[in-house]
């Protein structure tokens, strides 16, 4: 395991709030920052929702739940495919209906192109903290169902501000727990582009390795405790499910020690 020296700007968000930092290593200890997509920025949000949902005043609970539970419905419905696709139309892949998404549009004060994340605009500026989190994961999920390109400057730039404020509220033990969940979405995200069964089954990431900062192989948990690898060979991904000995079997000579103590831990 080299030194690792790089560090997601969503991290980075929660880490310059906190005086006192967790120490690295981060990333399980790989130098390559995860890849989310537009699907891992949607989960990362509804999993700092979920760390601030505590601290929401009861004034704000009603439209923190409202956002967070649309948010939901949006991220499960596209982590398992379950969306219907409309052909000819800009918004091909949808999980709410028409006039749900419209409804949603307007209250997050969006267009219909994506997420645009402007902090000063009075919508954002009169947010309590954990509202502003929980807004946070209803504008990417917005950005989910409309199919933008997740990852760009305001999908980030609004994540990151998010993992900023939840770091406030929540202290140092948000950070292992956000860092767990970027690993996770990345993993969900990699087979969710290849429209593998597995994405949503997929409940942590246990290990991964990389190659000049591109990941190459990843193992992860899924919800009937068995395990899955994903490594890339050749031009192509090649994913194995399956009991812990039958899919630790398959990790290339390389990396199989890493990735059995990585297993058993």
């Amino acid at each position: 395991m080299g030194k690792v020296t790089t560090v997601h700007t969503v991290l980075q968000g929660a880490l310059d709030e906190l005086a006192d930092k967790p120490a690295p290593p981060y990333h399980g200890g790989v130098d390559a920052k995860p890849k989310l997509g537009v699907l891992g920025h949607a989960g990362v949000a509804l999993m700092l929702a979920d760390a601030v949902a505590k601290h929401v005043a009861k004034a704000d609970r009603e439209r923190f739940e409202r956002w967070s539970t649309t948010a939901r419905h949006v991220y499960d419905h596209h982590l398992r495919g379950d969306v219907t696709v409309v052909k000819g139309d800009t918004w091909t892949r949808r999980s709410l209906e028409a006039k749900a998404k419209a409804a949603l549009q307007k209250e997050l004060n969006q267009g219909k192109w994506g997420a645009s994340y402007l902090p000063e605009q009075p919508l954002v500026r009169g947010l309590s903290t954990p509202l502003h989190v929980g807004f946070v994961a209803a504008l990417l999920a917005f950005d989910l169902e409309v199919g933008h390109a997740g990852g760009g400057p305001d999908s980030t730039f609004a994540l990151r501000a998010s993992a900023g404020l939840a770091a406030r509220l929540v202290g140092a033990p948000l950070v292992p727990a956000l860092d767990a969940a970027m690993l996770r979405e990345e993993l969900r995200n990699m087979l969710a582009e290849r429209s593998d069964p597995h994405a949503s089954d997929v409940t942590a990431c246990l290990w991964r390795a990389a190659k000049d900062r591109k990941v190459t192989h990843v193992l992860g948990r899924l919800a009937s405790s068995e395990l899955l690898l994903t490594f890339k060979q050749g031009a192509r991904w090649r994913v194995f499910a399956g009991p812990r000995d039958e899919v630790l079997a398959t990790v290339p000579d390389a990396q199989f020690e890493a990735a059995i103590e990585a297993a058993l831990r």
